[in-house]
């Protein structure tokens, strides 16, 4: 069937606290150029993805957008480090005794010092998600794909 050479796919995919979308988007090229924009924990699968997406598309730029929000989830971690905790009161009760001032240091706002609480996510399991996010941009190149054959149908019935 033929294809135009822009289009335009998307797909959404949940997996444990991260909501992802897959954006996929086409335009003219002699030749197939496929970039691929990721999320810093996902760049190994740079290559995976980018022989899916040409088993889907043989011609054009095409750029594919990975995006995802963590979502809050039960399984994260709050991490208090008590020792800079004890740092940054016993520092604040110095200057207050060697200075005269009221010793008035409240716990929210020691909480709210640098490195004291840190949120842990859990762990990406890259391996098991890898046939999840290959499944989600398979979806989106099927929607860009059918894009692009509307759009050719389209022109040639605008040509006629």
């Amino acid at each position: 069937m033929l294809q135009s050479m822009t289009g335009y796919g998307s797909s959404t995919l949940l997996i444990g606290n991260r909501d992802f979308s897959f954006e996929i988007k086409g335009v003219n090229n002699r030749y197939l150029d496929v970039r691929v924009h990721l999320p810093r924990d996902y760049y190994k699968l740079e290559n995976d993805i980018k022989e899916k997406i040409s088993s889907y598309v043989n011609r054009g730029k095409v750029d594919l957008y990975i995006n995802y929000k963590t979502l809050p989830e039960a399984s994260s971690k709050v991490d208090i480090d008590k020792a800079l905790v004890k740092e940054y009161y016993g520092a604040i009760q110095d200057i207050a005794d060697d200075f005269d001032f009221d010793d008035d240091v409240s716990l929210q706002f020691i909480l709210s010092q640098p490195n004291v609480m840190t949120l842990t996510e859990p762990e990406i399991e890259l391996e098991e998600e890898k046939v999840h996010i290959i499944k989600a941009v398979a979806s989106a190149c099927e929607e860009f794909v059918q894009m692009r054959e509307n759009e050719a149908t389209n022109l040639i019935k605008s040509i006629k």
